[in-house]
């Protein structure tokens, strides 16, 4: 997985942000988000709710909890043989 490190004020930016903040290339092209980690326990529960609303309008991929248990299962059993 790629990785960038934040220089701290890019790091303060992002961290004291409520929203998603665009991010651009030095030639002003915009390349993407970074989204400030909000800790569940630190949400109203109005927050979470238009989390999950705005999860579930999202067009991402989707995996059941039971197949990425099914998954750890076998990473765990590969690693124990």
């Amino acid at each position: 997985m790629a990785e960038i490190v934040l220089t701290a004020e890019q790091l303060k930016i992002v961290a004291e942000s409520e929203y998603d903040v665009p991010a651009f290339d030095k030639d002003g092209n915009f390349i993407g988000h970074i989204a400030p980690y909000r800790s569940p326990e630190n949400m109203t529960e109005e927050e979470i709710i238009q989390e999950c609303k705005r999860r579930l309008a999202s067009n991402q991929r989707r995996i059941p909890s039971a197949e990425v248990l099914k998954g750890l299962d076998e990473i765990l059993k590969a690693k124990q043989s």
